[in-house]
């Protein structure tokens, strides 16, 4: 992931600051099982390649899985093969999560809140 990934994602976050972990789990995340929660900031940190203090409950997951706006057909394939490959596997583990825990019938999920509280065995 190259520059225009980077691009991309500073463009979905804007001026956002990123929170330092431990104040950011402090601040949304103090009511989830920390060892769950480590586990899906692992795979945020591995398939966005993204501070995980940048993230806050309210965000939608559009944020994570709508297509760029580009008229650059370079810079559209630079992204968005890999864009829609970390969509997909957002969508797998967070059914996996949902079957494992007996949640299914809460999805589909449209914010972070959400998808993280499925994603620890939590109804969101």
């Amino acid at each position: 992931m190259g520059r225009y990934w980077r691009e991309w994602l500073q463009e979905r976050f804007g001026d956002r600051a990123a929170l330092p972990r431990d104040e950011a789990v402090q601040t949304f995340w103090s009511d989830l099982p920390p060892e769950d929660l480590a586990d899906f900031f692992e795979m945020i940190e591995t398939e966005y390649r993204l501070d995980v203090g940048l993230l806050r409950p309210e965000d939608n997951l559009a944020r994570f899985t709508t297509p760029i706006k580009t008229k650059n057909p370079l810079r559209w394939f630079a992204v968005e093969p890999g864009l829609e490959d970390k969509a997909s596997e957002l969508n797998y583990q967070i059914v996996q999560r949902a079957d494992q825990f007996g949640l299914a019938h809460h999805l589909p999920v449209h914010t972070l809140r959400e998808y993280v509280r499925i994603w620890c065995g939590r109804a969101p």
